[in-house]
């Protein structure tokens, strides 16, 4: 699944230390725990790579049925605000 792009939604910190990135959820299975990743912009500038430590399924699952929440132990360097923009894209 090299060059796969799944659009970024929202970025919450949990209060057990972890961030979690809610994007679009893959079309095809994947393994996350231990994947790097790269945070992109939808004009190519690359924010961050990351590595992943796992993955949940959202709160309210019926709204956000196509989303999946990835995290990592790592500070993530884009705003909720930012996500929220739609403009940002986890490249696997």
């Amino acid at each position: 699944m090299p060059g796969r792009e799944l659009r970024i939604h929202n970025v919450f910190k949990l209060s057990d230390g972890m961030t979690a990135i809610a994007c679009d959820q893959p079309t095809t299975a994947c393994a996350w725990a231990n994947r790097r990743i790269r945070i992109v912009s939808d004009e190519g500038e690359e924010r961050q790579e990351l590595v992943i430590s796992g993955v949940r399924l959202l709160a309210r699952q019926t709204e956000h049925r196509d989303q999946i929440a990835i995290e990592t132990l790592a500070t993530v360097l884009l705003s909720s605000k930012e996500a929220q923009g739609g403009r940002w894209l986890i490249v696997l």
